[in-house]
């Protein structure tokens, strides 16, 4: 029996030696599964253009690197991912803010959320190319963009922020209100907590397609300056290597501003806790969670306390 639990414990504590040891093992796999992904794709690309011979049809993974190598080098090339990046976040900001009010206001107001409801449900079900070509008629080149992908965001934001409403705590809302917690109070320590895992879900889904459909966009509206400018040129001129350069520009972007944006989330994700689900409105203010009971002035705690102790 001895020996049996003396080989337990070495068993644990060899565990509990290489299992920080492992984590970064696991991470170089997947970063190494990755590129033997890549690295597959860029073969099979290289044979198909192999046996196609023709530049105009399927160039090679070398002529496209080489025509993207020259266009780093072109002023216009960096000024146009500026301001497509600058329209597309515009329109992305644009839809989260809208979705974000159109929820509050449909969750507060009954009728609001039997009017807008069906619209939104509408826009969620259009095309986008309906919509790039309606807007077309009626803005500007340069405003197309920002409009169609604020559309696309926007059913986004609105549905996973009213869910995420829907399911905030009543007794909380009913505790705040007791105390005479001020809106702006309201939204920091009660809202924003419990928004944000809606909040981070919304962004994260929301900037890719508000991307693709800005990109798509600028291709139909064609802009001065814009990637889906250089997209067009090259298929208008059969420069393929062109095309194939600026669609790995818009793939290689894509990806950058999702991880951005789920890096931003993990780092900001910390400082909004979750208020606890469990409290009941006959709590004493010492026992109120940490968030609320901050936002509570000193004299309406008071007030609290003596009415718990009564």
């Amino acid at each position: 029996m001895t020996e049996k639990n003396e080989h337990n414990t070495n068993r644990q504590r060899t565990h509990r030696v290489w299992l920080p040891y492992e984590r970064p093992s696991s991470v170089w796999v997947r970063i190494a599964r990755i590129a033997l992904v890549f690295a597959a794709l860029i073969a099979l690309w290289w044979l198909v253009s192999f046996f196609v011979e023709k530049t105009l049809i399927l160039p090679t993974p070398l002529e496209v690197l080489v025509r993207l190598g020259e266009l780093i080098f072109e002023a216009v090339f960096w000024k146009s991912i500026l301001a497509t990046l600058g329209r597309i976040l515009l329109g992305f900001c644009l839809g989260m803010t809208l979705g974000a009010v159109f929820a509050f206001i449909m969750y507060r107001l009954e009728i609001a959320n039997l009017v807008f409801a069906p619209i939104i449900r509408i826009i969620q079900a259009t095309p986008i190319v309906s919509f790039i070509l309606i807007a077309l008629i009626w803005l500007p080149t340069n405003a197309l963009p920002v409009v169609i992908s604020g559309m696309m965001v926007l059913p986004i934001a609105w549905s996973s922020i009213a869910t995420g409403l829907q399911s905030i705590n009543y007794n909380i809302l009913e505790m705040a209100s007791v105390f005479r917690i001020g809106r702006m109070r309201m939204l920091a320590r009660v809202f924003l907590p419990a928004l944000n895992p809606s909040i981070t879900a919304a962004a994260i889904s929301g900037i890719g397609l508000a991307w693709k459909s800005g990109i798509t966009a600028e291709v139909l509206a064609l802009p001065a300056l814009a990637i889906g400018r250089g997209i067009y040129d090259a298929k208008i001129y059969l420069e393929t290597p062109d095309l194939f350069a600026w669609t790995l520009v818009v793939i290689a972007l894509s990806f950058a501003l999702e991880a951005g944006f789920k890096a931003l989330m993990r780092i900001s994700a910390p400082r909004a806790e979750a208020i606890p689900s469990a409290v009941l409105p006959a709590v004493a203010p010492a026992e109120l969670p940490q968030e609320l009971s901050a936002a509570i002035p000193s004299d309406t705690q008071n007030e609290g306390g003596e009415r718990h102790a009564n």
